[in-house]
């Protein structure tokens, strides 16, 4: 049977939580450092178009590619080693139509989870001994632009252009609806509009911690949404919206954004670790022109608990378009875009 929660059970769900988080201590003021990059050489002379997503998956990056020939290339972490390109683009069985997600699976191990966008269809790929992926087929949506894995089993997944104001839908393992939930930080003056043009202008990508326990939601400008898993359900902890986009509506119809001139892009890419989220953020307005670089590049992280709060802020000396969490040694892995072929870097965290 399906759960569906509506819009006042879910605000009072949301607002107990976020009251219940609340705390006596002041936070503390975020750490503030510059990063030094560092070029990482790779064996195999990767050519790489234009990068999309960064994923770790176990001793692999997973790197999402629109310009390649296929979806994604894999490379071996410790060995610094390009292994090659994977994800055949095509409607025969085994290929790909349209992926629209990389994204981790929970547990350890050399495996991550891919999403076909046009069948809906989701996958897990575990890399065996050669540096080969095997995909297995998890579950099939309904409508689904990204989804998440939960560490109940469960997949929380967004949706674009849908009749919801919802920001996430909840689906059980075997691919039925639980709840709708989460808000979609949307400005007071833009809530009456109707629920499809709000989902066409304010998307948020959603991403989990590697434990699963965690969510958060993160939106162009700076706008960011957290959320734990509790008693099987997501309950939002905090949000923020510093900066939204000039969305532009006319008589409830959503008509696009408009570009202010002087306007930065915020926030444009994120990784997170079972501790904190790891947001890049570019200062680049969303009109510069193109041959003066990329302005989804930015040279800024800022850090945040799960609980919302800013514990860091790290200058970077290059622009870079995909940043990774850091590993056990500190390392942010990054790819270098600006004006030039990607290259691959990494920062060392003090």
């Amino acid at each position: 049977m399906e759960k569906v929660l509506t819009c006042g059970a879910m605000a009072a769900v949301l607002l107990c939580a976020s009251a219940c988080s609340n705390k006596t201590e002041a936070p503390k003021e975020p750490v503030v450092a510059d990063l030094t990059s560092t070029p990482w050489q790779l064996e195999g002379d990767p050519i790489i178009g234009r990068p999309l997503s960064l994923t770790r998956a176990g001793d692999y990056f997973v790197l999402t590619d629109n310009k390649a020939d296929s979806v994604y290339h894999l490379i071996n972490i410790p060995r610094s080693e390009y292994i090659g390109q994977f994800g055949r683009i095509g409607q025969g069985p085994g290929d790909f139509s349209n992926v629209t997600l990389i994204s981790d699976a929970p547990g350890k191990g050399n495996k991550f989870r891919i999403l076909d966008g046009n069948s809906t269809t989701y996958y897990e790929a575990k890399i065996d001994a050669s540096g080969h992926p095997k995909y297995t087929r998890l579950a099939k949506f309904d409508n689904a632009w990204y989804v998440a894995p939960l560490a109940n089993g469960e997949y929380v997944t967004t949706n674009g252009y849908v009749e919801w104001p919802e920001l996430f839908t909840v689906y059980s393992a075997d691919g039925t609806l639980r709840y709708r939930g989460g808000d979609r930080m949307v400005p007071e003056e833009h809530r009456d509009v109707a629920p499809v043009h709000q989902t066409a202008a304010y998307q948020y990508n959603i991403q989990t911690s590697p434990d699963g326990k965690h969510l958060v939601a993160v939106g162009s400008g700076e706008a960011a949404g957290f959320y734990r898993l509790e008693n099987d359900s997501l309950v939002l902890v905090s949000q923020f919206a510093d900066r939204f986009p000039d969305h532009v509506f006319k008589n409830g119809i959503y008509y696009g954004q408009r570009v202010s001139k002087g306007a930065p892009q915020g926030f444009v890419d994120s990784s997170c670790t079972d501790d904190a989220v790891y947001i890049l953020c570019s200062d680049r307005p969303v009109n510069m022109p193109q041959e003066q670089g990329d302005n989804y590049s930015g040279d800024i992280i800022n850090v945040y608990d799960w609980d919302g709060n800013k514990t860091a802020e790290y200058h970077l000396d290059k622009y870079v378009r995909l940043i990774s969490a850091p590993d056990a040694n500190g390392r942010i892995y990054a790819v270098h875009k600006d004006l030039c072929d990607p290259e691959f870097i990494y920062f060392t965290l003090p």
